[in-house]
């Protein structure tokens, strides 16, 4: 079914109100800003869109289109635009897309198209739009689109290159070949060979310094238990000699005491 446009972005009331009560191009761009839905503020952006409706509106007029016809324009012009900048569209794919909403308001046959303008009416929106929205359509798209940023990087392609082909004139023959391939397949036995002994060779120094360093390492604790050994058995001895010092002195001081009790008791 047929998407008509009628009254989608203005009805009849709102159009009615315009051409009853605006006598001055600020006071249309005043109802149209309203109508419209449009930001009121000081984007550049707001007023490019103010004055392409104004001057689509007034070019409604000039033609004597009907509130019907007015509306509809209006909307196809909106449409045009909004595709334009939200897809980012070339010029020529934006016209194509403008003719089939013109060709959808200009035939009658429901329920796919409708006819809202007469030939006439096409000749003139489509002059009108060419000479307009078109002409400026670059502005439009500077204006309105985002800006993009494009950044480029470079990679260096490396091209394998297939080896070279020796020719026939230095080929060899199927004996000698095979004495080459003994020759390589020997000497990479020998390099084999070599490797494994200097792998075993360093693994066997890698084992030698490991119980190097064990020995290293076992050697302070030794040392430290024979002294303390030591010094236990020197100090065992000195207490011996010391307990058997002190019962000489005691003995020795019990024998002069004794004497001295055996002389006092003679006088």
């Amino acid at each position: 079914m047929a998407k008509a446009l009628v009254w989608r972005d203005l009805d009849e009331k709102q159009i009615s109100t315009i051409l009853e009560e605006c006598d001055s191009s600020q006071s249309i761009k005043q109802r149209l800003q309203i109508f419209m839905k449009l930001e009121k503020s000081a984007d550049p952006c707001s007023e490019i869109l103010l004055d392409m409706y104004l001057h689509a509106f007034i070019f409604t007029q000039d033609n004597r289109f009907t509130t019907e016809k007015t509306s509809v324009f209006i909307s196809i012009l909106k449409d045009i635009h909004t595709q334009a900048v939200g897809e980012s569209l070339t010029l020529e794919r934006s016209w194509e897309r403008t003719k089939d909403l013109l060709l959808l308001h200009s035939v009658q046959r429901p329920p796919f198209s409708t006819q809202i303008f007469s030939w006439a009416d096409l000749k003139a929106i489509t002059s009108y739009l060419l000479n307009t929205y078109y002409r400026h359509y670059k502005l439009y798209q500077y204006s309105f689109c985002p800006t993009l940023i494009l950044n480029l990087e470079t990679y260096k392609d490396d091209v394998e290159v297939a080896p070279a082909i020796p020719s026939l004139a230095e080929a060899i023959s199927q004996q000698q070949w095979d004495v080459e391939q003994e020759a390589l397949q020997k000497q990479e036995e020998d390099e084999q060979l070599k490797r494994l002994a200097e792998q075993a060779l360093a693994e066997e120094a890698a084992r030698q310094a490991s119980i190097e360093a064990e020995y290293r390492n076992a050697m302070p604790e030794e040392v430290a238990q024979k002294t303390k050994l030591l010094v236990e058995f020197y100090l065992q001895q000195m207490k011996t000699e010391l307990v058997t010092m002190l019962q000489e002195q005691d003995k020795k001081m019990e024998d002069k005491f004794s004497s001295l009790q055996s002389r006092a008791k003679g006088k």
